[in-house]
């Protein structure tokens, strides 16, 4: 640093010592440790689904929902879940879960690690950037006419048993992004579609 100090965005750290010199951080705050701090990080266009300020990549192990379920000929909004530890040493333990899709039709779970999407297809959204994997079709559960369909998966089973699958060999840092999809005949398209969720995965 020279003998005056230059603090262009008035965070209290010099630009000579600054990561990020265009927007006021002074914790530096770097959590992948590549040398640019997470506040220009995050406004230079890497990932923030939740827009807390760190980049999704650094948040190992989280889970963010974000997109929009369609609505269904009879009034379904299905809705994605997930439970356990997203880890990439793990062979099974990471289970994700669509309630309330239409009952009595098909569906299955699918994935991409290309990052979010949001576009209207049929009645609902496509939330998962191409190109996309799919995990097996799921027999139909619930009762035609009702709310109670559901889809499930052990997605660390599913990386394991499936080793040319998309996204493997996994590492910790990689991001997925999964939507259900399942049958609903009437509906444009004759599909229904749930919401989203990205998960990063942990060590």
């Amino acid at each position: 640093c020279g003998v005056v100090d230059v603090d262009t965005d008035s965070d209290g750290v010099a630009d000579c010592l600054d990561n990020c010199v265009a927007l006021a951080n002074p914790s530096q705050a770097d959590c992948d440790l590549n040398g640019i701090g997470n506040a220009c990080e995050s406004g230079d266009g890497a990932r923030d689904i939740d827009a807390d300020g760190v980049p999704d990549k650094c948040q190992l192990g989280a889970v963010i929902y974000y997109c929009t379920p369609g609505t269904t000929t009879n009034g379904c909004t299905a809705t994605i879940s997930a439970i356990g530890a997203a880890n990439a040493s793990a062979s099974s333990g990471f289970v994700v879960s669509i309630a309330a899709s239409e009952g009595g039709q098909q569906g299955l779970i699918f994935y991409g690690i290309h990052g979010p999407k949001f576009s209207t297809y049929g009645g609902g959204f496509l939330c998962v950037k191409a190109p996309v994997w799919r995990t097996p079709n799921q027999a139909a559960t619930g009762t035609s006419g009702a709310c109670d369909g559901s889809l499930t998966i052990d997605l660390l089973d599913f990386f394991a048993t499936h080793p040319g699958a998309l996204g493997n060999p996994l590492a910790a840092g990689e991001m997925f992004n999964v939507q259900g999809w399942f049958r609903d005949p009437p509906a444009p398209k004759t599909v229904g579609l749930s919401d989203a969720l990205q998960f990063t995965l942990a060590p």
